[in-house]
């Protein structure tokens, strides 16, 4: 059965947390999925109906505030050159030092709360968040990683090396004028690309399943229902089929 398209309005399902300064929003119970969001950040409805609908599908899914309440605003994008945008996003994007910290923290925390969140994680990030969970491809403990609309733009140089070190099945859901060109040539030369997805959406914009999502189109809420859908049956096959 086809899942009921997503909505424009919506009321989150899930539970909120604080693990220290790290606030993590956390729904579901399966395997730990953890969400990385844009540079708009952690308030808005589209990204807690995704995170609702793939736990809804068999996960213990969790997104942590990794901005602590001070994301890029929408009231300055797109930004001008007084507002430095790359230099705030150069100091978010140390992935090592800032990034992969708050991912292990959820995942513990998923773990900690559901007895079944067992097993490999996984990681799912959208536009600046993409470029963000593909770098977690290297870590034996994820069973794959997803960058939905990522933007490799941002961070020139990240994304060919990290699919190069990938070792774990990589999503990748280009929408019109992603250039994941690099990443795709580094994934498709992997042992597991079988288990891979590629899915474009050419007539979305950047960022259509996240903050930027207009879901009041009927168009836009239908490839966003699709893309979800997507992404819960590439986290069963291989975080749930593949256990």
């Amino acid at each position: 059965m086809a899942a009921s398209t997503v909505s424009a309005t919506y009321t989150p399902q899930g539970t909120r947390e604080k693990v220290g300064d790290l606030e993590i929003y956390f729904v579901g119970s399966g395997p730990p999925v953890v969400v990385v969001y844009d540079i708009f950040g952690f308030d808005y409805p589209q990204l807690f109906q995704v995170c609702d609908r793939i736990a809804s599908a068999g996960f213990s899914v969790g997104m942590p505030d990794m901005f602590r309440g001070s994301p890029w605003t929408k009231d300055k994008f797109p930004p001008k050159p007084e507002d430095n945008f790359m230099g705030w996003v150069k100091s978010q994007s140390d992935f090592y030092w800032k990034v992969k910290p708050d991912i292990d923290a959820t995942v513990s925390l998923l773990r900690r709360t559901d007895a079944v969140a067992d097993g490999k994680a996984a990681v799912i990030g959208f536009c600046w968040g993409g470029a963000m969970s593909l770098q977690a491809a290297s870590d034996p403990k994820f069973g794959a990683v997803a960058c939905v609309h990522p933007n490799f733009k941002l961070l020139p140089g990240m994304g060919g090396p990290a699919a190069d070190e990938a070792r774990c099945p990589v999503a990748l859901m280009p929408a019109k004028g992603d250039d994941v060109e690099k990443v795709k040539d580094g994934i498709y030369q992997k042992e597991f690309v079988g288990k891979c997805l590629y899915k474009e959406f050419p007539e979305q914009v950047h960022g259509f399943m996240a903050a930027r999502g207009d879901w009041t189109d009927p168009k836009v809420a239908a490839a966003a229902t699709e893309g979800i859908e997507k992404l819960c049956a590439f986290l069963r096959e291989n975080l749930l089929e593949s256990s």
